[in-house]
């Protein structure tokens, strides 16, 4: 059986529970190959290089302690890294060649006690793999219910849908959602024409299509899943300027924040 990689960043704080609830769900699943990951934030700034290098020795210490002291019902290896949190985090997906990161999050407030803001945004923009943020408030027991967010103007194949059926239960329904903006109106029969050809080109068999009137996207997801209980909104984006990253900017990155489900992002064109 093929194994998932997963790399969990981690502080230590409260968020860290909410991601161990995704780990321990997909562990019973799959075969599980997971990396705890704490980033020793340098400061650059520093005059006195010496009291510095000691900060960050004592530091290391009390992180190796924080490991060994972990309660989980999972086995993990572990890393120390010092260096800026952001790139930390991407620079070392990539080296270990994970399939995915799982982050937990204090959702508005941040991602982790110091990546905070606009830094969990970078995260999610530049890492070359998926990753799932999930809310501190809101751990996950299942993956049934998976929301997947699509535009649908041009339906294709989807690079990620093996990926999110690996990830999901097995009998899981991937429901399909297009929020429907004030001058799509009159569109509503085309889109879901476009939304059953796209379920039928990436051979969905247990799915739903739903439109939703909202004036901004992730306002209509946060509205939509009122009315909806979902385990997992997925949103992918092309990672690049122009309209991708404005879409990814406005969108995805305030999911990843205000959300109260795990969202998967992922980058549509690096894979």
């Amino acid at each position: 059986m093929e194994t998932l990689k997963i790399l969990v960043p981690t502080d230590f704080s409260s968020t860290f529970k909410a991601a161990d609830a995704v780990v321990s769900l997909l562990q019973k699943k799959l075969n599980t190959q997971i990396t705890l990951l704490h980033v020793i934030p340098v400061n650059g700034n520093i005059l006195d290089e010496e009291a510095a290098e000691n900060k960050v020795l004592t530091l290391i210490d009390e992180a190796k302690q924080k490991f060994k002291a972990l309660q989980l019902s999972w086995k993990f290896d572990y890393l120390l890294k010092k260096g800026a949190i952001t790139s930390t985090i991407n620079e070392m997906a990539v080296e270990l060649g994970v399939d995915v990161i799982i982050m937990g999050t204090k959702g508005s407030s941040g991602l982790m006690e110091h990546l905070v803001g606009s830094e969990a945004q970078h995260v999610a923009r530049g890492a070359a793999v998926p990753i799932i943020t999930v809310n501190q408030y809101s751990a996950p027991t299942k993956l049934q219910q998976v929301l997947l967010l699509l535009d649908f103007e041009k339906p294709s194949k989807h690079p990620q849908l093996d990926f999110i059926h690996k990830i999901a239960n097995q009998d899981a329904c991937i429901n399909l959602l297009h929020i429907l903006k004030p001058n799509e109106i009159n569109m509503v029969a085309d889109i879901e024409h476009n939304m059953r050809e796209f379920a039928v080109i990436n051979n969905l068999e247990n799915y739903n299509i739903f439109l939703h009137s909202d004036d901004q996207v992730d306002e209509g997801v946060y509205n939509f899943n009122k009315d909806h209980e979902m385990d997992l909104v997925c949103i992918g984006t092309h990672g690049r300027k122009g309209f991708g990253h404005l879409l990814f900017g406005s969108v995805a990155e305030r999911l990843i924040n205000h959300c109260a489900k795990p969202v998967l992002t992922y980058h549509l064109n690096s894979l």
